[in-house]
């Protein structure tokens, strides 16, 4: 089912929240169904895709009776689209989702509903102005706002790069520089994740490459080590280390034309004023100024040394 909340007129600005069925399946043992649903709520501007997220989840039916709970609540201090997707039966089984969106603040004209999976349908049971109890508290909404895959050729929005040179055979990008724009408010809990894999070292220097994230720091990855030095901090007295267990070398990040488990990039701050560093294996743990917000990412290599980029996820949670 497709439900397109609209906000002007000619349909040109929407909120669309989508169900699919992906998987339907008898469990005769147990005399019940089961469905995994695919949810996906998408804001359209200008009949422009402007933001989307996606999530799964898996229900339970007595093979008579397949019914679920769809509401819609919005939160406009803030700016918080929720969907909750319930099994009518076993209201353990939900999907909760939505959209944190400062360009749709305020209540939609209009509600069109479409089926777009043969073989069920919807009621629309109210569509009513309401106040929330007291008691009910917004759930943090995970935003995934960059997911890049490279596919093709194009760069993702916010990206560029001076070095690059894509490998259409695998999907990926080779370089030695990157920027990335990302936008984090302060104070909020985020993930950037990617992998990243050196295929040679440098000849005189220490360090292979490093991320700079602006309003956390710079994390490095050394021949012998991880680091982290805090954004304003003495780059040496300051430096927060984590040694390898052996040097590195290119064929631990990448091999047989895939990425391995130490190329696996991430980067997690907890909004608070912990932060940890994930990568070439290790985990290092640091603190950061959580009250500046992130507005981009920046990637050099040392000495020309190439990198090959791939899966480029960062995703904020408030």
């Amino acid at each position: 089912m497709q439900y397109s909340y609209f906000f002007d007129a000619d349909k040109t600005h929407r909120l669309e929240f989508t169900m699919t069925v992906l998987n339907y399946t008898p469990d005769t043992v147990n005399d019940q169904v089961i469905v995994l649903l695919g949810a996906t709520v998408t804001e359209i501007i200008d009949n422009e895709e402007v933001a989307k997220q996606t999530k799964l989840g898996t229900f339970h039916f007595d093979p008579e009776s397949q019914s679920l709970d769809v509401n819609r609540i919005r939160i406009a201090e803030q700016n918080k689209w929720i969907f909750e997707i319930t099994n009518n039966k076993k209201p353990d089984e939900a999907i909760v989702m939505g959209l944190i969106t400062t360009t749709t603040t305020g209540n939609p004209i209009g509600l069109d509903i479409e089926s777009i999976n043969t073989g069920f349908n919807a009621d629309l049971r109210a569509n009513n102005l309401a106040i929330l109890e007291a008691t009910y508290v917004p759930p943090v909404l995970d935003q995934l706002i960059l997911e890049a895959y490279f596919a093709t050729a194009e760069w993702p929005k916010g990206f560029t790069t001076n070095s690059g040179i894509y490998d259409s055979m695998r999907q990926m990008y080779q370089l030695q520089d990157f920027t990335q724009r990302i936008e984090i408010a302060d104070s909020t809990k985020f993930a950037i994740q990617l992998n990243a894999a050196p295929l040679s070292l440098p000849a005189a220097n220490n360090d292979i490459f490093g991320i700079r994230v602006d309003g956390v720091g710079n994390f490095t990855l050394m021949k012998g080590h991880i680091k982290f030095v805090q954004e304003g901090a003495d780059p040496v007295l300051d430096a927060v280390l984590v040694a390898l267990d052996k040097q590195v070398a290119p064929a631990d990040f990448y091999g047989f034309n895939s990425f391995l488990a130490p190329s696996k990039l991430l980067i997690e701050g907890d909004g608070i004023s912990n932060l940890t560093f994930t990568y070439a294996g290790k985990v290092l743990h640091a603190t950061y100024n959580p009250m500046k917000p992130v507005v981009s990412m920046q990637m050099n290599s040392y000495e020309g040394v190439p990198v090959n980029l791939d899966n480029m996820l960062v995703t904020y949670y408030k």
